[in-house]
């Protein structure tokens, strides 16, 4: 028989990586048997490692840390949802606020035009009524010679601020035509 001379890469893998493979097998084994996690530890270096990590099966830590991200993304779009929707109803409550802003500024407006309305009413009532005095303190004669002279309208407002028997008086003393328009208005 002859004897083969071994090549330099058999030569490597039989004297040199095949122990190491059976020494790093037992160690490994005996490691295990004393309660260190040596599978853990193999897998744990698998996974980071990039070809082995698409065929290593993920742990179980992974898995649940995958599910509670899964919950959280759909926590996460359901707040988005809701904010969404507080926005458009923030957005429709500003509009509604602006809405009622106009209409309460238009009501101020109406509110500031009826108090002017009403004050120029109670200081013309006012003017009428010191006219009616001035002329009801005169003699019903001149009184109704003077309502005769000015326009209807004015001597209507004078003779409706005096007493029945003041304005009795002066409408005696004035023509009856002239009286019958003061007082039918025409």
């Amino acid at each position: 028989m002859e004897e083969r001379a071994y090549g330099k890469l058999e030569w490597l893998f039989y004297i040199i990586i095949l122990p190491l493979l059976f020494t790093g097998l037992v160690l490994g084994m005996v490691f295990q048997f004393m309660g260190y996690d040596v599978t853990g530890k193999l897998l744990a270096a698998a996974r980071q490692t990039p070809v082995i990590r698409s065929i290593v099966p993920p742990d179980e830590a992974a898995k649940q840390e995958r599910s509670e991200v899964r919950k959280l993304t759909a926590q996460l779009e359901q707040m988005k949802k809701e904010l969404e929707q507080t926005k458009s109803a923030n957005q429709q409550l500003q509009q509604e606020l602006v809405a009622k802003e106009a209409e309460l500024n238009r009501l101020k407006q109406q509110n500031d035009q009826s108090q002017k309305q009403e004050t120029e009413r109670q200081s013309a009532d006012q003017y009428w009524k010191q006219q009616a005095k001035v002329y009801s303190e005169m003699s019903p004669k001149k009184a109704a010679s003077l309502l005769g002279a000015i326009p209807l309208a004015e001597a209507r407002a004078i003779l409706g601020r005096m007493t029945v028997e003041e304005k009795a008086q002066i409408l005696e003393k004035m023509d009856p035509e002239q009286a019958a328009r003061i007082e039918t208005g025409q």
